[in-house]
Order: C-alpha cells, then structure tokens, then sequence
C-alpha cells in the first residue's frame, strides 16, 4: 500500500533513523552486534533526496557503517540499474555493505551481479524450503553459489526452518544462514545488555 501510494521513502526514512538512533546511544551494545540489514523499497534506491539523507546522516562518522547492510530486492535493483548503481557505490564509499535480496524469486540476472558490486546476496527462500527434497532446487542454489564465489560475494540463504536444510546448506558452503532454526526475530531493545 506505501509503495502504491507514494510513500514508503517515508517509511524507510523512519526505519533507519530509529536504528542510527539506537547505534548512536549504545555503543557498548553495537559492539556485541555484527551488522544489521536494513530493507530498502525500490522507490528509495532511486530517489535523490533519500540518498543525501543518507549520506548526510553517514557522513557525521559517529556510527560504524561497515556494520549497515542496506538490502535490495533484485526486482527493484535491476528495474533502476544506473541509479542502484550510483546509491550503492555512493554508500560503500562510506562503509556500508549491500546485499541482493529474493535472488532466484523472478528473472535473475546473473549479468546484474557483475555490475551491481554487491556484498552479500540472499538466495531465495522458493529455493530453499525445499532444498533437501528437490534436486533441482538443489542444482540452482549450487550454479548461485559457485557464482557468488567467483564475484567473491557472501551468500545468505533464507527461511531456514530445520536441521536438515541447514545442515544441507552449510554442506553446499552457504556462509549466512537466517530463519526460525536460527533465532526468531528480535526487536533492538531486546539487544541491550541489562
């Protein structure tokens, strides 16, 4: 609906403002934490305005960008492709990692992986729900993974629900698992130390 309407640059805006916020009143905290991935909407990658305030806001140097993720869908990334690339090289500049969400959902452009210069890529979650029983399945993830490796991209694979898929993944050399077997989602206050 925020998409259709116009405004979800707005809601991106207010997610990542509450968590620079938050990195910047626990130091102590975001010590003990890795990254945080960050979902930004197509419409944002491509608006100039939210660039800036991003770059306004990461330019002040009081938080550790290497620990920021900004995801993208590979719908989204592919559609503005100059403009992705322009945000993207914009923001690794400062630190920021990026990472290629949903790849394998629709047309994945192998091509667009050279050119977007991504850190991680998520694979799909259609591919790994039923990895261990499809052997297709099994052949996609393994041509994105011996990809990946190449372009010297981390690979996360999503909707990790049970021990065989994860023990498939970890077998076939995905290096982030995410999903319920893993740990359920959490909100930031539930990081902080009591």
């Amino acid at each position: 609906m925020a998409e259709r309407l116009q405004r979800i640059t707005e809601i991106d805006r207010w997610v990542f403002k509450q968590l620079i916020q938050w990195m910047r009143e626990h130091p102590e905290q975001l010590e003990a934490v890795g990254g945080f991935s960050i979902k930004i909407s197509g419409q944002s990658v491509v608006n100039p305005l939210f660039l800036n305030f991003l770059l306004s806001e990461l330019g002040r140097g009081d938080v550790p960008t290497h620990k920021i993720i900004f995801t993208l869908s590979e719908t989204a990334a592919v559609e503005g492709h100059s403009q992705t690339q322009h945000f993207i090289r914009q923001l690794q500049r400062l630190g920021c990692k990026f990472m290629l969400d949903e790849f394998g959902l629709g047309s994945s452009s192998y091509t667009a992986l050279k050119s977007l210069r991504i850190d991680y890529l998520k694979i799909d979650r259609s591919l790994v729900r039923e990895l261990s029983s499809s052997l297709i399945d099994e052949a996609i993830v393994r041509s994105i993974l011996e990809t990946c490796d190449s372009l010297n991209i981390r690979t996360v694979a999503g909707f990790v629900e049970n021990e065989d898929t994860e023990a498939k993944l970890m077998e076939m050399g995905v290096q982030y698992l995410q999903g319920y077997r893993i740990s359920e989602p959490v909100t930031l206050a539930s990081l902080l130390v009591s």
